[in-house]
């Protein structure tokens, strides 16, 4: 299968990816890398300034049109190449490698045995359009009928088209829209692309860290759970804060490191903040991550798994139907999205395109349904149809049925 489609011409003024600006006391002239991110930062204005003097233009979904633009790049700071750099050097790094041959193979038709490392390398992974995402992922489901195998392919493309946001070859709009066609689902689980929970279902969450024995446990718990589902707040987010980043005067929470690398203040529940107020007495005061082992002596920041397995033990405990962590994030939007101006949802959410902010309204039927029903009909009376003698079969009185049309 050839699932590469051009990219077609750029769109003008696509937002700047974070990591674009040269390091400090670097020489454009002397330092690859530092000449790259300038000469991406250079092109992005120009792109941005056509913007400015072209109607209609769509600077949210944008790829760089060069084909060859990720090898200006020196090796070692190609998209493959950061993506391998992330892997656990060991199993781990050789694992990822194999799955990022079959998935070239995939894109290109060549025999998996032929790729190399200078094959993926060199390879555009910025290119990869909608269609061609779409593509490779109807043909890995119709190749593996194991869903881990599944994850594994997809997700592995989904790396590489991470690092090329973060080297500034893709926009984050595309980056989103990529994502959410190469979306994969839980393993053993009758699990759904993506959904909103609902009140019982915070609530049965809750219960069930309430009900942990260990009430060290179970504060920790309860405050991510609620942190999660009233300020949409990402996973890779809350693990990076610090104590020192929750101003109780303020009633909010500093995010120092985020995806598109711009700070950005949630405003804390006030049930949201007494939950995270009961966690500090446990944890207490010493500087470090907010959010740390249950080991009093350890404060050593949580990482995404962990948070993710235990979401997923709460919500076994719950008895909930599967869900995955960005769903808060979803339900988050979505709640918010039906009483407030999509635009302060937007800011909420810390996006740079209100484009963004809609993908994450998954109210869908619900929502529909409310809006037809909110239309007015004039009810005008009708008669009926007019009944029909049915000759009896057995001799006794004829019974009268209705007859419909």
């Amino acid at each position: 299968m050839n699932a590469m489609h051009p990219a077609g011409p750029p769109a003008p003024g696509h937002p700047t990816a974070h990591g674009d600006t040269p390091r400090a006391g670097t020489d454009p002239a002397t330092d690859p890398l530092a000449d790259f991110l300038t000469r991406a930062k250079d092109a992005r204005a120009r792109h941005r300034t056509t913007a400015a003097e072209t109607a209609g233009g769509r600077p949210q979904d944008w790829a760089h049109p060069d084909r060859g633009a990720h090898l200006a790049l020196p090796i070692g700071h190609r998209p493959v190449d950061r993506a391998l750099l992330r892997s656990k050097e060991g199993k781990s790094r050789t694992n990822f490698l194999l799955e990022l041959r079959v998935v070239y193979a995939m894109l290109t038709g060549v025999d998996r045995q032929a790729v190399t490392l200078e094959h993926l390398q060199a390879f555009p992974w910025h290119q990869v359009d909608l269609d061609g995402a779409a593509d490779f992922r109807r043909a890995v489901y119709r190749r593996y009928e194991v869903q881990g195998t599944r994850n594994d392919k997809v997700c592995a493309l989904r790396r590489v088209l991470d690092e090329c946001y973060k080297r500034g070859l893709i926009s984050a709009r595309r980056l989103d829209l990529l994502k959410e066609t190469l979306y994969t689902l839980a393993v053993d689980q009758d699990s759904t692309r993506r959904r909103r929970l609902s009140s019982d279902e915070i609530a049965a969450l809750l219960r069930a860290c309430a009900s942990n024995r260990d009430q060290r446990a179970a504060a920790r718990d309860a405050a991510i759970i609620a942190l999660f589902r009233t300020s949409g707040i990402r996973g890779c987010e809350l693990v990076r804060t610090k104590i020192a980043d929750f101003d109780p005067a303020q009633h909010s929470l500093l995010l120092r490191e985020t995806k598109n690398g711009r700070p950005h203040v949630i405003f804390l529940h006030p049930q949201a903040e007494e939950y995270l107020q009961l966690w500090l007495a446990h944890r207490g005061p010493q500087p470090g991550a907010l959010f740390s082992a249950l080991n009093r002596h350890d404060l050593t920041p949580l990482n995404v798994s962990t948070v993710r397995d235990m979401v997923h033990r709460r919500r076994v405990e719950a008895e909930v139907a599967p869900f995955g962590v960005h769903d808060f994030r979803r339900t988050f939007a979505s709640d918010l999205l039906g009483r407030f101006d999509p635009a302060l949802v937007s800011k909420l959410l810390n996006h740079r395109k209100l484009d963004s902010t809609m993908l994450y309204d998954v109210r869908g039927d619900e929502l529909k349904r409310t809006a037809v029903a909110s239309l007015a009909l004039p009810a005008v009376p009708l008669l009926g149809p007019e009944p029909t003698i049915v000759p009896p079969e057995d001799g006794t009185e004829a019974a009268v049925k209705a007859c419909t049309p």
